[in-house]
């Protein structure tokens, strides 16, 4: 995904406070190589993005992260200095990580559709990164400080990240809010406006 991928702009004109939307490094219009299991990396693009705005004198009040985005988004709730007053998780994976990748003819690699520079390119992707993605730890979110509200959203026909994810964040994170959406699948197709009055409403 990038910045501008599904409901995000939109969602960004119905805030009732200033935003920021970014692509993480090697998406969208960022620089840099993409990595798919580096979301360590990800995070740090969060914390120079909320650094810089700081510097500024803005306060971070929320973050909100879509799938594998998100998991940087929560380490990233769960590591920054001052705690955010809110974060809102959008379908993203707990244990098992699904992905959007498909086999490629090599059987120690995979392809990755990435959005660059407006284009939908195909990445190889080595089954070590694969690894990597799928070794990333979610259990720091039971550290999320109590201060931070948590809202996690996930749509009901998600086929990528079946709903029980969205119950594991649930019963891990103590101050959390869990919204399913019936008839919403994993980009919320037909359910974008039903997604951002969730949000707004939240």
């Amino acid at each position: 995904g990038h910045k501008d991928y599904l409901y995000q702009a939109t969602l960004a004109e119905k805030l009732p406070f200033s935003s920021f939307r970014f692509d993480f490094h090697g998406n969208g219009d960022s620089e840099g190589k993409a990595r798919y299991g580096h979301i360590a990396e990800d995070t740090e693009d969060i914390h120079a993005v909320a650094q810089h705005f700081e510097s500024l004198g803005y306060e971070i009040y929320a973050v909100i992260g879509h799938g594998r985005g998100s998991l940087s988004g929560l380490k990233y709730a769960t590591s920054c200095d001052k705690p955010l007053s809110h974060y809102v998780n959008i379908a993203a994976p707990y244990f098992e990580k699904s992905t959007t990748t498909t086999k490629s003819n090599n059987p120690d690699s995979f392809d990755w559709k990435v959005y660059q520079k407006g284009e939908l390119i195909i990445k190889k992707m080595q089954q070590k990164e694969m690894d990597l993605y799928n070794s990333w730890d979610c259990s720091h979110v039971n550290r999320m400080p109590i201060t931070t509200c948590v809202l996690t959203i996930h749509g009901l026909n998600d086929k990528e990240v079946p709903p029980y994810h969205a119950a594991m964040y649930a019963n891990t994170i103590s101050n959390h809010t869990l919204k399913l959406l019936p008839e919403a699948d994993h980009e919320f197709t037909n359910q974008h406006g039903v997604l951002v009055d969730t949000i707004i409403s939240y």
